[in-house]
C-alpha cells in the first residue's frame, strides 16, 4: 500500500485546488487497481508498463559504474530483446471502465483507448504474482483544509528576538488547536483565582473552603493579614500566560478579568518592608530564620511582579492593564528588594565591618540566590517592557536610577569572598546594561543624563585585580562592563530613534479603543568636530534634489539621515573620551584619583575588540582619542599630559602594526577559498598593498559593508551588541553612498533603496 505522495519541502503547496480535480487525477490509478483485482494479478496493461521500457535497457547503451565484484562473481546478465512486437488485444481483454458520477469521463475514455491498442494476452500469461498497487481513498468527509500546507515565508517558532507570535492565518491546525488548549487553560486558571477570592473576601464566608484558601498565603505585617497568592498558583499562571501570549491569544481573557488579576498580584507587594529586609533587621534578630521568612515574602512579590508585566507585555497599548500605577509599584519594589537586602549582601566581606553579615547570609545562600535570580527574570521582563510598550517619563527615570547603581556595585574579586557568586551578579549586571541601552535607544532626550551619570560613576570602577574585566565576549575575551556599555551607546547613537510600532497589536476578547501613551552635551573641541562634519554632509548634499519620486531625491534623503546620525556618534564619542582625558590629565598612575588608569584599560579594551565586527565603536572611539593625544603633544600641555599622549600613542600605534600583520595574514588565508566574495576581498586588499585602491570600492553592493552585515545578521543570536552594530555599519555605509555612488547606475541605486529600508527597519536581512 503506497500512501499518497508528499516531497515534504518546505515551499510544496496543494497539489490539487479541488476535490473533483483530485479524482480525477485519481482514475487511472483506480482503473489499475481494478483491472488488477478482476485478473487476479494478470494486468494486461501492468505488463504493457514493463514492456515499453525494457527499450531503455539495452546493455550496451546502460551506463557503467565501478564494481568491486571479480568478472566471477558477477551473475550472467540475460540478454533484453526491445524488437518484441505485441500482438492486438482482444476485446474481452479491455479492463472496465468505472463509471464514477459527478466526476469527468475524459481520463476513463482515453485510457481505455490506449490499453485497447496496446494490451495482449499473450503476455498475460507469462505474468505471474505481480505486484499489486493500492492507493488508499480518501474519505467523504475529507477536505484540502485538512492538510498542513507548506509555505516559504513560514516563521519557526523561535527567532532572533525571541518566539515569534503566530497570527491564526500562520497557524496549522495543530497549532491552533494547542492555542486553543492553552487559551482553554489559562481561563480556566483565571476564574478559579478569581472565585476563590470572592469566597474568601465574602463577609458571610467566616470561614472559606480549603480549596479557595490554598490558593492563598496570609502574611502578618504590623498587625494585620495580607493576602497573597499561593507560590505555586503564580508558577502556573506565569507559565499559562507565556503560553497564551506567544500563540497571540491573550486577548481571549476579559480585560476586566486580567486588570483584576494584577490588583491581586500587586498586594504581595505590600509585604516588602525594606526595614525588615535590610542588613540591620538580619544582625538584630533573634531568629534568623524569621528574616528568611520574609525573604521568601520578597520573592512572592517578584514573582507577582513578572505576572503583571507579562500581562502589559501581551496586551501592550491597553490602558487598564498597561496602569502608570501599577507599573510604578512594580519598579518601587524591585528597587526596595535591592537597596535593602541584594546589594548590601554583595557588598559584605568576610572581614572587616562586613564579616557578621557575610558569616550570617553565608548560611542561607540558596534563599538569597533564589532572590537574585527572581529579581533578574524581572529585569529582563522589564527590557522587553521598554522595547514594546511607551512608559512614563517618571518611570523611565527611576529605572535609569536603578540599573545605573547596579553597574557600579563593588563585586567581590575572588569567590570566597562573595556570598552570590561573581559570575551570578555580573549575569544581573548585564541585564542592568540593557535596561539602560533600550531606554538610551528609545528615549533620545534622555541620553545627556544617563552619559553624565556613568561618567560621574567612573570613580567607583575597580582598576586592579580580576574584578575589573568581568565582561566576557564571544571569542573569549574579557573586558569592562562600562567599555561594553560605552561602545553600544555610541552604536546606538547612531541609530534612528526606537518607536513603538502602532501595527501590530494584539488580538483582545472586546472591542476597545487603543493609544499609546534630543539633547546632547559635550564638551567645546566635541561641539567643534561635530560642526565641521555636520557642514561636510551639508555640502556634500545641497545639490541634491529632495523630491522623493526621483533617485536623487531619495540619495539625497539618505545622505542627510546618515549624516545626522554619524554627527550624533561623533558628538558622544568626542564628549566620552574628552571627559575620560580632562580628568586623567590631572591625575597620575600613583596618586588616589583612578582616572589615568581608567583611561589606560579603556583604551587596552578599546583595542582588544578593535578586529571584533560586534564592536565598530572601538574604532571611531580610538580615532577621536589618538586625535585628542595628537593635539596635547603638539600644544602647550604640561609634561605630564605628554607623556600620557605619547604613551597611549605608543600603544595605539602597537595595535596597528598588529592590525596590518593580522590583516596580511588573513588575506592569504583567503587564496584557498573559492568563493566570489573572497576573491573580491583578496583583490581589494592587493590593490591597497599595490597602491591602486579607490575607496568607492568599500561601499559597492556585495562589498565589505555588506559582508559584515551579512555575518552579523547571521551570528544574531542573542540580539545584544550585533543589533546596534549592524545600525552603526549601516549608518556608515549610507553616508558614504551618499558621497560617491552615482544615481544613473541601476545597481548603485538598489544599494540605496536597501539602506534606506533596513535603516527604517533598524536591522538588516541577509541577502
Amino acid at each position: 500500500m503506497i500512501p499518497p505522495p508528499h516531497t515534504g519541502f518546505s515551499g510544496s503547496g496543494p497539489l490539487f485546488p479541488s476535490g473533483v480535480d483530485l479524482g480525477a487525477a485519481r482514475q487511472p490509478l483506480e482503473l489499475l487497481d481494478a483491472d488488477i483485482a478482476k485478473t487476479q494479478g494478470k494486468s494486461a496493461m501492468a505488463l504493457h508498463a514493463l514492456s515499453a521500457i525494457q527499450g531503455y535497457l539495452d546493455e550496451t547503451d546502460l551506463t557503467d559504474f565501478p564494481d568491486t565484484m571479480s568478472s566471477k562473481e558477477k551473475p550472467p546478465r540475460k540478454p533484453l530483446n526491445p524488437d518484441r512486437k505485441l500482438p492486438p488485444t482482444q476485446a474481452g481483454d479491455l479492463p472496465p471502465t468505472p463509471a464514477t458520477p459527478g466526476l469527468t469521463t475524459f481520463n476513463q475514455k482515453a485510457f481505455a483507448r490506449n490499453a485497447y491498442n496496446v494490451a495482449t494476452p499473450s503476455i498475460v500469461k507469462q505474468v505471474n504474482n505481480s505486484p499489486m498497487v493500492l492507493v488508499p481513498p480518501l474519505s467523504a468527509q475529507s477536505q484540502i483544509s485538512d492538510y498542513k500546507t507548506f509555505r516559504e515565508d513560514m516563521p519557526s517558532s523561535h527567532g532572533k528576538d525571541g518566539p515569534i507570535v503566530l497570527s491564526p492565518h500562520d497557524q496549522t491546525r495543530d497549532q491552533r488547536a494547542v492555542a486553543d488548549q492553552a487559551s482553554d487553560h489559562l481561563q480556566t486558571l483565571v476564574q478559579a483565582i478569581l472565585n476563590a477570592d470572592d469566597q474568601v473576601t465574602e463577609e458571610l464566608s467566616a470561614a472559606p473552603s480549603n480549596e479557595a484558601s490554598s490558593y492563598f498565603t496570609w502574611v502578618h505585617q504590623e498587625g494585620a493579614e495580607i493576602r497573597t497568592l499561593a507560590i505555586d498558583k503564580l508558577v502556573k499562571l506565569d507559565s499559562s500566560l507565556q503560553k497564551v501570549i506567544v500563540a497571540d491569544r491573550l486577548g481571549d481573557i476579559l480585560i476586566d478579568d486580567l486588570y483584576r488579576l494584577q490588583k491581586l498580584c500587586a498586594g504581595s507587594f505590600m509585604t516588602v518592608q525594606p526595614s525588615e529586609l535590610s542588613i540591620d533587621a538580619i544582625l538584630t534578630s533573634d531568629d534568623f530564620s524569621a528574616w528568611v521568612q520574609r525573604a521568601d515574602s520578597a520573592e512572592s512579590a517578584l514573582r507577582s511582579a513578572r505576572v503583571i508585566v507579562r500581562i502589559m507585555i501581551g496586551l501592550r497599548g491597553e490602558k487598564k492593564v498597561c496602569s502608570e500605577e501599577i507599573l510604578h509599584s512594580v519598579v518601587g519594589v524591585l528597587n526596595q528588594i535591592f537597596n535593602s537586602c541584594i546589594i548590601p549582601i554583595v557588598e559584605a566581606r568576610s572581614k572587616d565591618s562586613g564579616a557578621e553579615v557575610f558569616e550570617l547570609a553565608s548560611l542561607h545562600k540558596k534563599e538569597i540566590g533564589q532572590l537574585l535570580y527572581q529579581a533578574n527574570r524581572v529585569m529582563k521582563m522589564l527590557v522587553e517592557m521598554l522595547d514594546k510598550v511607551d512608559i512614563a517619563e517618571a518611570i523611565v527615570t527611576t529605572l535609569e536610577f536603578f540599573a545605573i547603581r547596579i553597574l557600579f556595585v563593588e563585586n567581590a574579586q575572588v569567590e570566597k569572598e562573595s556570598i552570590l557568586g561573581i559570575q551570578k551578579f555580573e549575569a544581573l549586571r548585564r541585564t542592568a546594561m540593557e535596561i539602560i541601552t533600550g531606554i538610551f535607544a528609545k528615549h533620545p532626550e534622555q541620553r545627556s543624563f544617563i552619559f553624565g551619570e556613568i561618567l560621574s560613576s567612573l570613580q567607583k570602577l575597580p582598576t586592579k585585580g580580576q574584578n575589573a574585566r568581568q565582561f566576557k565576549l564571544s571569542d573569549g575575551t574579557s573586558i569592562q562592563l562600562v567599555s561594553a556599555l560605552i561602545m553600544r551607546l555610541i552604536q546606538t547613537s547612531a541609530a534612528p530613534a526606537k518607536r513603538v510600532a502602532k501595527g501590530a497589536q494584539p488580538r483582545i476578547a472586546k472591542k476597545r479603543k487603543w493609544s499609546h501613551s534630543e539633547s546632547d552635551t559635550s564638551d567645546s573641541e566635541a561641539e567643534k568636530s561635530s560642526e565641521a562634519v555636520g557642514e561636510r554632509g551639508a555640502s556634500r548634499t545641497s545639490s541634491v534634489d529632495s523630491d522623493g519620486d526621483t533617485d536623487d531625491g531619495a540619495k539625497g534623503r539618505l545622505s542627510r539621515e546618515a549624516n545626522e546620525l554619524s554627527n550624533n556618534a561623533a558628538k558622544d564619542a568626542q564628549h566620552i573620551m574628552g571627559y575620560f582625558v580632562r580628568r586623567a590629565m590631572t591625575a597620575s598612575k600613583t596618586g588616589d584619583q583612578p582616572y589615568r588608569h581608567l583611561l589606560d584599560m579603556f583604551a587596552e579594551d578599546l583595542i582588544s575588540v578593535l578586529t571584533n565586527a560586534e564592536w565598530p565603536a572601538a574604532e571611531l572611539l580610538l580615532n577621536v582619542l589618538m586625535s585628542i593625544m595628537m593635539n596635547i603633544t603638539e600644544s602647550k600641555s604640561t609634561a605630564p599630559a605628554k607623556n600620557m599622549a605619547l604613551e597611549l600613542l605608543g600603544m595605539m600605534g602597537s595595535a596597528i602594526s598588529e592590525l596590518v600583520a593580522s590583516t596580511q595574514s588573513l588575506a592569504r588565508n583567503l587564496e584557498s577559498q573559492e568563493s566570489p566574495r573572497s576573491h573580491c576581498l583578496r583583490q581589494m586588499f592587493d590593490d591597497y598593498v599595490d597602491g591602486r585602491f579607490q575607496s568607492n570600492e568599500l561601499f559597492i553592493r556585495d562589498g565589505p559593508y555588506h559582508i559584515v552585515l551579512d555575518y552579523l545578521a547571521s551570528v544574531d543570536s542573542d540580539g545584544l551588541p550585533t543589533r546596534s552594530a549592524q545600525v552603526f555599519y549601516l549608518t556608515q555605509w549610507a553616508r558614504n553612498v551618499g558621497s560617491t555612488l552615482s544615481t544613473a547606475d541601476p545597481k548603485e541605486m538598489t544599494v540605496v533603496h536597501q539602506l534606506q529600508k533596513a535603516l527604517s527597519s533598524r536591522g538588516w536581512n541577509p541577502s
